[in-house]
């Protein structure tokens, strides 16, 4: 829920708008705390691991239990209505399916039915937007999906949602770049609905590559963690509950030398630097990063803070589960700047204006659209700007006829109308059209 504007004129209240998601493979919700730092909200989330949803649901104790445990595999639009406990009609869907199958360093078969968690994904997207007008979707992997030995997949994804209503940009964004201190480069995949914005194109943000957060000045002031020992709880691990790692059992760890800052002896003994980002966080088998002091492994904190979560942040679980649920997160840095990015070409391809859906209505009444002006973020990069005034406010001529900051242009309502019709969302369109006193001028 995002709050926007003055509220109507003499009101002195605040306009809220709804700037629902969707959350697929929401894991323990590193991508929707980053949409939901950037003023989104989530409908839904879902997750197949049940410690996943635990820690989902226990960082976000005054939103109830948004995420619950499913498989993607097997739902669609009406069983996220009975998650939900409503209808959903969600602005836009957000994820990142299991990408193990895709790493670089995986060796997967022909028929690992991870490999089909994409599509499932577009089966959801294209059955809510055809239910109500989604704007955009979010997809995160790795870049090991380009490949070659993955090219058909990725092609039978691209049409999959280009099926679905969607034109799609792809970057590679690494985390770094946005104060994460880890070397975290990701696939990114936006989609822009056609209807909605048939000339808006998204282009990866780029953050500030050379200006990174070291290991040190992430986790270097941290005390010693808690050794794991059956029977441990959370309350007996000082400083953080998540502050505890694996026994040092191998002689590695005693040998004089034996490791050294910034080295790699296989992927089992991969030792951090402290002046060096972190590299990308994703532990197998006992294959957790070894601390610079190369006596011990990293702890889950450490690797939750490396991973740019906040300190607050808590992971519930076995320390093994616990291992797995930070390695597959989405930085929520990284979120953020994805988030932030899709919402300034939603604000400006409607003229400085989000669109989102309220709460649904009773059965066998439409959702209502409502319209607000926002505060525009950094204009991106996109085809067709001189549709909105040249990208630049037009004189007053609403007044105090919508619920906004300031009056906008006529044009830019006509635009929010334009989209509107696109999508067949008449009664956006009715509402809109009465605001404008019934009249539509060009």
């Amino acid at each position: 829920m995002v709050k926007t504007g003055a509220g109507a004129a003499g009101s002195g209240k605040s306009a809220l708008i709804d700037l629902e998601v969707v959350s697929l493979f929401c894991g323990a919700g590193g991508l929707d705390w980053g949409f939901e730092a950037a003023g989104f909200s989530v409908s839904v989330a879902i997750d197949i691991r049940a410690d996943s949803i635990k820690s989902y649901n226990h960082n976000r104790p005054k939103k109830g239990r948004v995420a619950q445990v499913g498989d993607v595999a097997k739902l669609g639009a009406a069983e996220l209505d009975k998650l939900a406990g409503r209808t959903i009609r969600p602005i836009g869907v957000i994820g990142g399916p299991p990408c193990q199958s895709f790493s670089r360093a995986a060796h997967s078969a022909e028929d690992d039915p991870r490999h089909g968690l994409p599509l499932q994904f577009a089966r959801i997207l294209k059955e809510l937007n055809a239910r109500s007008p989604v704007h955009f979707f979010a997809f995160e992997n790795v870049p090991g999906l380009l490949k070659e030995k993955h090219a058909a997949r990725f092609a039978a994804m691209l049409k999959a949602f280009g099926d679905a209503g969607f034109s799609v940009f792809q970057g590679l964004m690494n985390a770094s770049a946005f104060k994460v201190p880890q070397d975290r480069p990701r696939l990114i995949l936006v989609g822009l609905n056609r209807k909605l914005y048939p000339k808006a194109v998204w282009e990866a943000p780029k953050g500030t590559p050379k200006a990174f957060v070291s290991v040190k000045q992430a986790i270097g002031a941290f005390p010693a963690p808690r050794f794991w020992e059956r029977g441990l709880t959370a309350a007996d691990i000082p400083h953080h509950p998540n502050h505890w790692c694996m026994v040092p059992k191998s002689k590695n760890f005693e040998t004089e030398g034996a490791l050294v800052q910034g080295t790699a002896r296989g992927r089992s003994f991969r030792t951090l630097a402290w002046l060096e980002p972190s590299p990308t966080i994703a532990y197998g088998n006992r294959e957790v990063h070894v601390h610079p002091d190369c006596k011990r492994r990293l702890s889950v904190y450490e690797a939750l803070r490396l991973q740019g979560f906040p300190k607050r942040f808590k992971l519930i679980g076995t320390l093994s589960s616990q291992i797995q649920q930070v390695s597959e997160a989405v930085p929520p840095p990284l979120g953020k700047a994805i988030a932030e990015s899709i919402l300034a070409i939603v604000q400006v391809l409607t003229g400085r204006t989000s669109i989102g859906h309220a709460d649904a209505p009773p059965p066998g009444k439409p959702a209502r659209a409502r319209l607000s002006v926002r505060k525009a973020l950094p204009r991106p990069s996109f085809v067709g700007a001189d549709r909105i005034a040249g990208g630049r406010e037009q004189p007053a001529g609403l007044g105090d006829q919508l619920v906004a900051e300031r009056p906008i242009a006529r044009q830019q309502a006509i635009e929010v109308e334009d989209a509107c019709d696109a999508a067949g969302q008449a009664d956006c369109r009715l509402d809109l059209r009465k605001r404008l006193g019934g009249r539509r001028s060009r």
